[in-house]
């Protein structure tokens, strides 16, 4: 799954296959204009007040893409909280070279205060960081797995005879399949048949943010779940699949390096890992619940030169039924005033309030 989707040469993103936007294979919430990335320029300016307003500041995009979010809330911090924007510094992290290239442009009226980045090393980013992402996790790669007469299996590509993507089940190639069934699939000792998700590398990745003690805070949108199990008997299949110009495609395993992959984020799984390290959680919301909380109705009501078609995309983001409602959004933060890795203790600078 990794390589389907970010091998530089033939990967779904990483070669620039995938088209996002109107008209292309799929649209995220920045693509449809300005106003879900000044939301979440208000969360960011909360974050730095919250921190006492230091004066060097950063934010970490994961999964930066075409670089909308980041543009749209860098220009609403220049323009409603200069003092904010003056203290920070902007990391935009994609794997995809193409995408990079998009976001550089996109971002060159900020290129001051702004990196794109394949990678991030936190011990480069100078002062207290958020980390923010939009549909990030559910593109990360996950392990197939089912259980079937009380035997857990993984699901393995080979090729077939044609020499074509073809899958196996076999035994799980590591123990950690197992463990997270353990803590999140219960209902494999009755007996029940269904597939499911491991995502160890969304595992791995929340365990690498919440352990920096250069992170404070965590805001995450994507398609996901919480308080509910994956794979119970409503969910048999699992929530894995592929598509292309906006479309299903049956054939997972065939449509590997020409589809896009991904899977239903369990935002529990975060959760847990984050408060065990000390943090806390917000409960999970709709996209659309979030977005009023922190002022999208005000924005569309107060702007007067939006055109129609504007007006459309802004409602498109909080309508019943579409990204509003499907798309689920966490905030974790850090609890401060305890010893960090380093051995030293931190104050309350970055308690919530």
């Amino acid at each position: 799954m990794d390589a389907a989707l970010n091998d530089q040469a033939d990967g779904w993103y990483g070669a620039g296959k995938a088209s996002l936007g109107p008209g292309g294979d799929f649209t995220t919430s920045p693509e449809l204009g300005p106003l879900f990335g000044a939301c979440v320029a208000s969360w960011v300016a909360e974050q730095w007040e919250r921190l006492q307003c230091p004066s060097s500041f950063a934010v970490v995009e994961f999964g930066a893409g075409k670089g909308s979010l980041a543009r749209s809330l860098l220009d609403t911090l220049r323009e409603e909280w200069s003092a904010t924007y003056e203290a920070l510094r902007l990391v935009a992290v994609d794997r995809s070279s193409s995408m990079r290239g998009h976001c550089q442009s996109a971002l060159e009226p900020h290129a001051d205060r702004v990196q794109v980045r394949d990678a991030i090393l936190f011990e480069e980013v100078t002062g207290p960081s958020v980390i923010v992402s939009n549909e990030f996790v559910d593109a990360l790669p996950v392990n197939v797995a089912r259980v079937l007469d009380g035997r857990l299996e993984e699901l393995h590509v080979t090729l077939d005879s044609d020499r074509q993507f073809a899958g196996v089940w076999s035994k799980p190639s590591t123990d950690r399949i197992e463990a997270y069934a353990s803590l999140f699939h219960p209902q494999i000792a009755n007996g029940a048949t269904f597939m499911f998700e491991a995502p160890l590398d969304a595992w791995d990745w929340i365990s690498a943010m919440v352990a920096d003690d250069s992170v404070t805070s965590i805001l995450t949108f994507d398609y996901g779940f919480a308080g509910v199990r994956a794979g119970e008997p409503q969910r048999p299949e699992g929530s894995i699949r592929a598509m292309r110009a906006r479309q299903p495609v049956a054939d997972i395993v065939g449509s590997l390096f020409e589809a896009d992959l991904t899977a239903d984020v369990n935002f529990d799984l975060f959760t847990s890992v984050a408060v065990a390290s000390g943090w806390t959680a917000d409960q999970v919301v709709s996209q659309a619940d979030w977005l009023i909380r922190h002022g999208v109705l005000e924005r569309i009501a107060g702007s007067e030169r939006a055109t129609v078609a504007e007006r459309l995309a802004a409602k498109a983001l909080i309508a019943p039924g579409g990204l509003g409602e499907r798309l689920k959004v966490l905030e974790l933060a850090r609890n401060c005033n305890r010893r960090t890795s380093r051995g030293e203790v931190t104050d309350n600078a970055c308690r919530p309030r």
